[in-house]
């Protein structure tokens, strides 16, 4: 029961192509931007451990993050994306442990969150990837606790950063 409650729950094609076209127009701007960049995916869909409403988790390394014209890189990316209308919602949070821009990606509506130079991330994906290859019960274990806990809205950091 378990196993086609998860098969109900993951990615149907149609939502993997628009995952996969937001990423593309994401990293063609941040490579656009930034040509020495690399563009990374981490968080749930390195691990496969996605549901439809999981966001993507971006990585845009080797970035320069020295302020042009008094804007960081985040914001001059935010700019860009609003330029060239790729996004529906736009958020710089520049605020936060790991600052992000937050988007939600006009065509596909796929939400994802960049980072510029933090790759922890990448370190802990590939781990819980790895471990779910070795251990393949985990997977649906993960599934079913992650859409536990998004029903009850408690699947995003806290505001302010405490439980």
């Amino acid at each position: 029961e378990i196993l086609r409650f998860c098969d109900l729950i993951s990615l149907t094609k149609e939502e993997k192509e628009a995952r996969a076209m937001a990423v593309s127009d994401v990293r063609k701007v941040l490579t656009g931007m930034y040509p020495e960049c690399k563009v990374k995916l981490f968080g749930s869909e390195l691990t496969g451990l996605c549901l439809p409403s999981s966001d993507l988790d971006i990585a845009c390394l080797n970035v320069s993050m020295a302020k042009i014209n008094g804007k960081s890189p985040l914001r001059r990316f935010a700019d860009e994306l609003r330029s060239a209308g790729l996004v529906s919602q736009l958020e710089v949070v520049e605020s936060a442990k790991v600052p992000i821009v937050k988007l939600v990606h006009a065509r596909t509506q796929v939400a994802a969150d960049v980072s510029f130079n933090v790759d922890d991330g990448l370190s802990t994906g590939w781990f819980m990837r790895e471990q779910s290859e070795l251990y393949p019960q985990l997977r649906p274990l993960v599934l079913v606790i992650k859409y536990f806990l998004s029903q009850r809205g408690l699947n995003e950091t806290y505001p302010s950063g405490g439980i």
